[in-house]
């Protein structure tokens, strides 16, 4: 089994090196009032992530002895790369919100037919599927604004579920999150501890929405069939919590802000990388609980009992040593 080891290094040397390049195009971020960041850094380190993923993917399974392009992978590969390529142009020009919605939508379709969602016998489950598509590609992106914890929280949960697929034997399914774990690897160098570039909306988009294909092809195959939503359980409550709070609190959902938990966190003085260390270890523990084999109820109580408890600490902190409306 060398050839699938030599495919991923090669891959993780391709990322590394466009994210290299991307770091002397010098599309800039250009730090602001919601930023976490003070002084302008590149981003665009994502196109580096996808073109490793997209290219790679179908020399990998080429290794291993499976056809490199099916049906299947064609779509998953398509929709990866068009929400890239407009998330890209995105961070350049800055498009509005209704047409980076339009583009997720598109590339959600094409990732439905991937996991065999249209045209199948699960028609029925395309709209929950899209929805689903929708929301973990806007949290990630939403998540991505501290050094490694998006990237990072993606490559630790690929990583697991590329594992648990090779357990169950299908080496089909396990062979993107390996890919996509392997380039988040390859690039969290260059964003954490302390960053030379960000993903930006390339990076977290696309990982975003493959780590979607990913939950669909798990709740379909895997007898953990809420892996991902386990494994991506402290971003997509963060993102819910976040959501939710600012609804009732009459804010405009489309507008920016700074009032996510981990934001809160870091606003009211907690280390950064101890934020992210945090999420990541929120990761672990969603992999350890499905793991287990505990019921779903017992599983839904461990999982959230440690983001309550964040929840109630971050907000009350925050409000002792935050003094701008948040």
């Amino acid at each position: 089994m060398l050839w699938p080891l030599f495919v991923l290094i090669v891959a993780m040397l391709l990322c590394a090196f466009l994210v290299q390049f991307m770091m002397h195009v010098g599309v800039m971020d250009i730090p602001g009032h919601r930023s976490s960041h003070d002084r302008p850094i590149p981003k665009g380190g994502g196109v580096g992530i996808v073109t490793a993923f997209a290219l790679g993917l179908p020399i990998l399974r080429a290794a291993v002895g499976l056809p490199p392009l099916t049906s299947e992978t064609l779509c998953l590969l398509c929709g990866t790369v068009f929400l890239a390529v407009v998330s890209w142009l995105d961070d350049m020009y800055s498009f509005p919100a209704r047409h980076k919605l339009l583009a997720q939508a598109v590339a959600s379709c094409l990732i439905l037919g991937a996991a065999g969602w249209i045209g199948s016998s699960m028609w029925h489950l395309a709209i929950p599927g899209l929805i689903w598509l929708l929301y973990i590609t806007n949290a990630t992106n939403f998540i991505d604004g501290i050094n490694g914890l998006a990237s990072g929280s993606l490559m630790i949960a690929s990583a697991v579920l590329g594992l648990v697929f090779l357990a169950h034997h299908d080496t089909a399914s396990a062979l993107p999150a390996v890919m996509l774990a392997a380039c988040l690897l390859a690039f969290l160098p260059f964003n954490f501890p302390r960053a030379s570039i960000f993903m930006g909306d390339v990076g977290s988009q696309g990982a975003g929405l493959v780590m979607g294909w990913m939950g669909l092809v798990a709740l379909d195959t895997l007898s953990e069939p809420l892996l991902v939503p386990m494994l991506m359980s402290g971003i997509l409550y963060d993102v819910a919590f976040t959501l939710v709070r600012r609804a009732i609190a009459g804010a405009r959902l489309s507008q920016a802000h700074r009032s996510h938990l981990y934001q809160l966190a870091v606003r009211s003085g907690s280390s950064p990388i101890l934020v992210t260390t945090l999420y990541w270890c929120f990761v672990v523990w969603g992999g350890i609980v499905a793991w287990s084999g505990s019921t779903t109820s017992v599983a839904i109580v461990a999982i959230m009992v440690p983001q309550i408890i964040w929840t109630v600490v971050t907000i009350h902190r925050a409000r002792q040593l935050i003094s701008q409306p948040w």
